[in-house]
């Protein structure tokens, strides 16, 4: 028996490791994927397995990964060893970038993607609040075309503009149907 896999994807600030941190606290049967990343370690921001780009296209070639893809700059990878509990009915979130989901929803046979959005607004104070960019990267960001999301995918969009439980609650209600 299959869990689930739950991707969650949004614009940068909408508040995706909140989600995916608050669905773990909120009920037990909820995992987070650990992702590796050509990125350096940040002890506040996500768990992932850090590798530089040699060690990346080696564990690529090796066959490590069930999925890969870069974005912004980034190598992204699944390893196989992140996502053995799903195969026992645990179910997994992961933050995937959208170019990867149409592949993701072939290689995944319980999967569903959570699409958060907010106001710009809300996009723009959660950014200048994180500190990681200057106002122009800032405002990039926020004015990105958003890509559309295959039509063939089992999507369930929420606000997350508003307190962290609301959306919670959301996302725990529409799963469990």
């Amino acid at each position: 028996m299959s869990g689930k896999m739950i991707a969650i994807v949004g614009p940068s600030g909408v508040g995706k490791d909140s989600v995916m941190s608050g669905l773990c606290r909120a009920n037990k049967n909820f995992l987070l994927v650990q992702r590796a990343i050509t990125r350096a370690p940040d002890p506040l921001g996500e768990n992932h397995i850090s590798l530089n780009e040699d060690e990346f296209e080696n564990a690529k070639t090796a066959g490590a990964f069930i999925l890969d893809w870069t974005a912004h700059g980034l190598s992204y990878g699944i390893p196989f060893a992140s996502i053995k509990l799903l195969h026992h009915g645990q179910n997994m979130l992961i933050n995937l970038s959208r170019n990867v989901l149409a592949e993701a929803n072939s290689v995944f046979e319980n999967f569903v993607v959570i699409n958060l959005w907010a106001s710009k607004d809300v996009l723009r104070q959660r950014l200048y609040a994180r500190g990681r960019e200057n106002d122009k990267d800032i405002e990039k960001r926020i004015e990105r075309n958003v890509l559309a999301l295959p039509p063939d995918l089992n999507v369930h969009s929420v606000n997350n503009d508003h307190l962290l439980d609301q959306t919670i609650n959301n996302i725990i209600e529409y799963l469990d149907k």
